[in-house]
């Protein structure tokens, strides 16, 4: 009896020990699946993130340039198909509050983008006629340099000034003289109307910029938590809103300092050789 207790206990002693190796096997086994499982999911976070920051750049230096006026839209608008990649990234390996924000910085942008879109395309119609008073005001400059040579070398070659060729020179001299002053009437009416309207987007660009900084600033600090490193930013976001105010107060300085109304518009005076300055839409010498 004894010989047979002493085999039941050493059995149920395996049995146990087995039980617990078992469990312990177990657990190890969950626990290692569950670390690979984490480690897999913060390599593929941390190349997502960071390829998401490298396309927000591009992002944002896309959108700064949508203030210009001979920006081409279709391409800047090629330049934003990354970023919009990334966000959607972010919002399928984010955590929770990442593809909230993530969510939130692509429909901002997908905001300012078509608002720039029908501001812009008035502004860009109107720079675009001013480029074309521009070559108009070229060719009559180019003209009357023609005229004015004809004239000098009827002088200097013949020595007796044939009194009809020269009136009619001078009838074409001073018609082209007409037309140069009436294209620089009509580019300083285009840039005195279209001017404003080109300041005042600028305005509201940057301060859609600003929304955007604050919404990535967010976004970066999930970023961070997500990948255990410290997800508060105080100091950026002071620093931050320190550099978007500078920011501000030079944009401004810029805006004040493009010629406006009333400025002086200098014109070539081909008569002379040099440069003059008259009043918007008067005549040169």
């Amino acid at each position: 009896m004894q010989v047979l207790a002493g085999a039941a206990i050493a059995l149920i002693t395996v049995r146990l020990t087995n039980s617990s190796n078992d469990r312990r096997a177990t657990q190890q086994l969950v626990h290692d699946s569950t670390q690979k499982s984490t480690d897999r999911l913060i390599a593929l976070r941390r190349e997502v993130y960071v390829e998401a920051l490298d396309q927000f750049a591009i992002a944002g230096q896309t959108l700064a340039s949508l203030a210009d006026p001979n920006l081409e839209r279709a391409e800047a608008g090629a330049a934003l198909t990354g970023f919009y990649a990334a966000a959607q990234k972010l919002i399928v390996v984010g955590e929770p509050k990442t593809a909230i924000l993530a969510n939130d910085l692509g429909s901002l942008y997908s905001e300012i983008w078509m608002k720039s879109l029908v501001a812009a395309l008035p502004i860009g119609i109107a720079f675009a006629k001013v480029k074309v008073t521009d070559a108009t005001i070229q060719t009559h400059l180019d003209e009357r340099s023609r005229i004015l040579a004809k004239m000098r070398a009827e002088q200097e070659d013949r020595g007796v000034v044939d009194h009809e060729k020269f009136n009619v020179l001078q009838k074409n001299f001073e018609f082209e003289g007409n037309q140069l002053d009436n294209a620089v009437r009509e580019r300083d009416l285009l840039l005195n109307e279209v001017r404003p309207r080109h300041f005042q987007f600028s305005r509201e660009l940057l301060a859609d910029i600003d929304r955007v900084n604050a919404v990535q600033v967010e976004l970066a600090a999930s970023l961070r938590a997500d990948l255990g490193i410290s997800g508060e930013l105080p100091d950026l976001r002071d620093r931050m809103k320190k550099s978007r105010e500078l920011l501000a107060q030079h944009h401004e300085r810029l805006l004040s300092a493009v010629p406006g109304q009333g400025e002086e518009v200098t014109v070539p005076d081909q008569s002379k050789g040099t440069r003059v300055a008259c009043a918007p839409g008067t005549n040169h010498p």
